[in-house]
């Protein structure tokens, strides 16, 4: 008989925009420094392997919106203290915002309106489903992800020359949050 005679493949929008800017400058013969911003925006529509259903809407994993935004920014400043000793300084900061969701056709919470007890009755979606042979059901397991995470970096180095050998010693710190 006829299996797995089912296509479907809608559109899958994406959409990315990058930008960096970035300057340097010469304060003297020992001194530059440079300063850079960048930002990134990345929005992938939600698009569902399978046509939604009348009651539950795309109940098919892989369907999730996914909205990324970055930006960081990044401090450096060089200084040639005498022809033996050199020393950098940089200072660092990044923003991560994520956010990943469920297909927006789907109305509530499926694990409640079909009785599949154990799951958290306050998320949108359904608990993913396997069934060895077939197309999994179900929305992912990640999702609603909503993440924002921020880390900071300060990092100092110097370098001292004599003859042959080199030293190079410093010190780098980091604040993460989550």
């Amino acid at each position: 008989g006829l299996t797995r005679n089912h296509t479907f493949q809608p559109p899958r929008n994406q959409d990315f925009e990058k930008w960096d800017l970035r300057w340097d400058h010469s304060l003297s013969d020992n001194d530059n420094l440079f300063i850079r911003w960048s930002s990134q925006q990345q929005a992938r529509g939600s698009t569902p392997r399978l046509p939604a259903t009348a009651n539950f809407g795309s109940l098919v994993p892989g369907n999730n919106s996914l909205d990324v935004t970055s930006n960081n920014a990044a401090f450096g400043w060089n200084r040639i203290w005498t022809p033996s000793l050199v020393s950098n300084l940089r200072l660092g900061w990044n923003y991560l915002d994520t956010d990943a969701e469920i297909h927006d056709d789907v109305p509530g919470n499926v694990n409640a309106a079909i009785g599949l007890p154990g799951f958290d009755t306050n998320l949108r979606g359904l608990a993913l489903l396997e069934v060895g042979g077939y197309q999994n059901l179900g929305n992912s397991n990640w999702a609603p992800n909503l993440i924002q995470s921020q880390t900071r970096q300060v990092s100092v180095d110097n370098t001292f020359t004599r003859g042959n050998h080199a030293i190079k010693f410093g010190a780098q710190i980091f604040f993460m949050q989550t």
